[in-house]
């Protein structure tokens, strides 16, 4: 196999996995209006009431003990991820950096292009993580519940983009 078809097939691949986390994104990003019975309908201010984690522990009704284990476990998450986060910013701004270079091959923009997705990947490995931890510190009763509402919890996190983590899109010029 040459060099060109070794290329060709790094891009295509690439390409495969960015549709695939366009059309997640676009999912994910979708507004849902329908909201569960008995859940609070406003998200508040960062801080306020109506945070995914007040959410959480209210609809759950943890107990005092259950709720320390829980902060425990949202800022563990919130550390990890912002790191990523921080680190996906980045790899970004490098990845974009490319456009500047005259010189530019395609192995150069698929590395990079698959270290954000990398990155990408490790949040919501944490995330997911995190809310299986959360899951365990349920007993059987909360575990039924945590099942019907994790996906409205989820997108709560995503706030009006649907991504958790993300604000809004950087502004066009």
């Amino acid at each position: 196999m040459n060099d060109t078809t070794k290329i060709w097939k790094w891009m295509v691949a690439l390409l495969a996995v960015l549709n695939i986390a366009l059309l997640v994104s676009l999912w994910c990003g979708r507004p849902h209006h329908k909201m569960r019975e008995g859940m609070p309908h406003e998200m508040g201010e960062r801080g306020g009431p109506g945070k995914p984690s007040d959410i959480l522990i209210h609809e759950l009704n943890f107990s005092p003990e259950q709720a320390k284990q829980f902060e425990v476990l949202r800022e563990e998450h919130h550390k990890a991820v912002e790191k990523l986060m921080d680190e996906g910013h980045t790899l970004r701004d490098n990845f974009f950096e490319l456009l500047k270079t005259d010189s530019v091959n395609e192995p150069m923009i698929t590395v990079r292009a698959a270290l954000i997705s990398e990155n990408q990947r490790g949040i919501e490995l944490a995330t997911f993580n995190h809310f299986q931890k959360v899951r365990a510190i349920c007993n059987a009763e909360q575990k039924k519940h945590f099942d019907e509402i994790i996906n409205d919890v989820l997108k709560h996190m995503g706030g009006p983009h649907g991504r958790p983590g993300q604000g809004p899109p950087p502004p066009m010029h």
